[in-house]
């Protein structure tokens, strides 16, 4: 069963009754607001539905400076005080300290847009930022000119994360701020040539609440519950809801560390959602609220993109992350009351976001239900259903209800929203598997299906490429050194290079050996063995997993002083995690039996931490708004030079492979003639008949598994320079390479 709501639906739920229909009341926005408006202009002091006043972001600066104690004063002389959530309490509330990314930075109040052409130095340009307003860990992108790899983008003083996409177009990730108002400056980009460019309008932060946590987990109807966090104050704090209902909270500390509410009279169990007067919804936890009569329990709600999330617990697992525009299974596990003994339910699930109409689904599963506990692993007796991925976008929300047309007071109904952060941007890559044929005509093995599958299930990607290349013929002897595995590395950099790729290209080398694989860390190329462990015939899958996961910027449990499993030992607790079998079924395995992907100990999987690790990086990195609209790549956009190496960081030396021409534009520039590099910079020199030319390098990681030595590799791309005579590679003042022309 599949429905859309109407707009005439939703006004016939609003005619006199207690109790929403709650096939026809999912949009809860729609509903609350309508209920709440009368009383809403009132608490606000006017009769325009505008948002209460917040003081200028100069102001909030300034607060910065003040003592504590003095700007919480503005609120009540006791910090701890609790006021009621009405009119007073909205205008005597001013700001809470505020800490910008540089106190010091100057507050641009430029106009909204950031559509007018902004200044150009030196080559480059900034002509747009999209949106030139957002939230903490959105991620916004530059439009202009003369970009590379290597520049710098500065906000209030601090540096921003960001990356190239290309010469024109650079992604940069919003910071979090700890202030109870907007923060907005103008942007920077400084480029390794000390070339610069400042942004003629400003890049806006909006403040958010913080909630941190739920003072219980259950609750009666008519029972006070608090909300502990940061900044949770009327001007930023319009009203909040639980499932369909929208209500004001009932008062608030001085400090704006505590938000009271009473749990509404018919409030369902879910999301406790704080709504602020910019439209933006933050989840503060989960609340079961308990109900009067015997009902059928929910014993759990979970969802999956990889691990298989519970989010009808006390506690918000903090690794969740929603991957936008990727299918989403929701899975409900059930168990009637024993004073209920079988029942023949029915499943509904509501789904929708802020651009779609909400859809109500049944929900696969048994026609019957005893009061045995369902297991974690029983799916056949669970009810499930696969959300389409274009509905998990900006506003999502699900909710389900569960029924027995014999037992109407036993209805159970959850409603979930993502909390703040876990729900950000698609992800796109596109992976071109190599396989190598040895001099004496063995050729590498592998099933590009079960790869695609794989990559899938274990990592957080809205969709996948997979596109096999022609065989490549490795010229290597009997015994495989080191060395030729970091010349087979650097053969994929240059075939990457030489084919018109995009950031979202990686080359994956499959080798007809059992040898150890590689790859580079934050890179886009890595060589696996087609043999590893001796494990199945999707041992290089299993190699490539692990591989791709420092691609994506995952390191070693060992070298990661954040990892939960630093010193070994199996996963442990947490989310059933996702497996693909030989037949490419996809499983979930208990996480006591399995090691983290990027351990060396199996069987493994992928946990939560390196799930969500994963995805941060992608979502910054590698958009699902670059996919292309074709497969392969698009004609030749120019002529560079592509040079690619390695340095040993144990013994100082450096290797260079043999400069290729490709089709393509140039991604770093020469450096200034009178720039000096740092005693810690590496640097090539190029000399020519006709002049010297010095670039910076940026050598990446790369991960050598099972060896002790400390590798990097670096690749540049550059405007032809004519015939090369000699090549140098220095630290500082220290020489690492001089070589000859190749």
């Amino acid at each position: 069963m599949q429905l859309a709501l109407k707009k005439s639906d939703m006004n016939n739920t609003l005619s006199g009754r207690d109790e929403p229909n709650w096939g026809l009341v999912r949009l809860r926005r729609s509903l609350c607001c309508l209920l709440l408006v009368p009383y809403l202009l009132t608490a606000c002091g006017g009769g325009d539905g505008g948002s209460p006043a917040v003081p200028h972001t100069s102001d909030a600066v300034a607060a910065a400076s003040e003592p504590a104690a003095q700007v919480a004063s503005s609120h009540s002389a006791n910090s701890n005080q609790v006021t009621p959530w009405v009119t007073d309490a909205l205008a005597a509330t001013q700001t809470l300290p505020a800490s910008p990314v540089a106190s010091s930075a100057p507050v641009n109040s430029a106009p909204a847009t950031a559509k007018a052409m902004l200044g150009a130095t030196a080559g480059m340009a900034v002509s747009d930022l999209t949106p030139p307003t957002g939230i903490p860990g959105d991620v916004i992108t530059i439009t202009g000119a003369g970009f590379t790899n290597a520049t710098r983008v500065i906000w209030r003083g601090g540096q921003l994360p960001s990356h190239d996409l290309s010469a024109n177009q650079m992604l940069i990730l919003l910071p979090q701020i700890n202030s109870a108002q907007d923060l907005n400056g103008t942007v920077t980009l400084i480029r390794e040539d000390n070339a610069q460019v400042t942004s003629n309008a400003s890049l806006t932060v909006q403040a958010l609440p913080q909630p941190s946590a739920l003072s219980v987990t259950n609750a009666h109807e008519g029972d006070q519950v608090r909300i502990d966090g940061k900044y949770l104050i009327p001007p930023l704090i319009k009203s909040m809801t639980i499932g369909d209902m929208e209500f004001l909270p009932t008062s608030a500390n001085g400090a704006g560390t505590q938000l009271f509410f009473t749990v509404p009279k018919g409030a369902t169990s879910g999301s406790v959602v704080l709504l602020d007067w910019k439209g933006h919804r933050i989840s503060a936890g989960t609340l079961n609220v308990i109900p009067p009569t015997p009902s059928i329990e929910i014993t759990s709600v979970q969802f999956s993109q990889g691990p298989l999330y519970t989010v009808s617990g006390p506690t918000v697992d903090k690794n969740v992350r929603l991957v936008s525009q990727r299918d989403l299974l929701v899975r409900l596990r059930l168990k009637p009351a024993e004073s209920l003994g079988q029942i023949k339910p029915e499943v509904l699930l509501a789904y929708g976001n802020d651009a779609q109409a909400v859809q109500v689904v049944s929900m696969a599963g048994p026609a019957t239900l005893s009061t045995t506990s369902v297991a974690e692993n029983d799916m056949a007796n669970s009810y499930t259903y696969s959300i389409p991925g274009s509905a998990v976008d900006k506003g999502f929300f699900f909710a389900v209800k569960v029924s027995d047309s014999r037992y109407p007071d036993a209805t159970k109904i959850f409603n979930y929203t993502p909390p703040a952060g876990a729900l950000s941007g698609g992800t796109y890559i596109r992976v071109h598997l190599v396989p190598t044929v040895r001099p004496d005509g063995v050729r590498a093995k592998i099933d590009p299906e079960h790869f695609k599958r794989e990559l899938m299930a274990v990592y957080p990607l809205s969709t996948v490429d997979v596109v096999v290349e022609p065989d490549f013929h490795w010229t290597v002897g009997s015994q495989i050194s080191n060395d030729d595995i970091l010349d087979l590395l650097s053969d994929m950099n240059t075939l990457r290079s030489s084919s018109q790729s995009n950031n979202y290209d990686f080359y994956v080398g499959v080798m007809a050996c059992y040898c150890s694989s590689v790859a580079v860390f934050q890179g886009r190329a890595l060589v696996v063995a087609d043999t590893w462990y001796g494990s199945n015939a999707n041992a290089v899958t299993e190699a490539a997993m692990h591989e791709i996961g420092h691609n994506f910027g995952r390191l070693h449990p060992w070298d990661d002083a954040n990892s939960p499993y630093r010193n070994g030992g199996v996963i442990g607790s947490g989310p059933w995690l996702p497996e693909v079998g030989p037949d490419y079924s996809l499983s979930f395995v208990d996480p006591s039996t399995r090691y983290d992907i990027m351990s060396y100990d199996i069987p493994d999987a992928i946990s939560p931490y390196t799930f969500s690790g994963a995805y941060d990086y992608l979502k910054a990195n590698l958009p699902l708004s670059a996919k292309p609209k074709l497969l392969r790549a698009s004609a030749p956009v120019g002529q560079a030079l592509f040079i690619t190496g390695s340095i040993n960081l144990d013994s100082g030396k450096a290797r260079l492979r043999k400069p290729t021409s490709v089709s393509a534009s140039p991604d770093t520039v020469a450096m200034a003639a009178d720039s000096t590099p740092g005693s810690q910079d590496y640097v090539l020199e190029i000399n020519t008949a006709t002049g010297s030319y010095r670039y910076p390098l940026q050598p990446k990681t790369v991960v050598t598994e099972r060896s002790a030595q400390s590798l990097a590799s670096f690749e540049l791309k550059v405007a032809p320079v004519g015939q090369i005579q000699r090549m140098r590679v220095r630290r500082g003042d220290t020489l690492l390479l001089d070589q000859s022309s190749m």
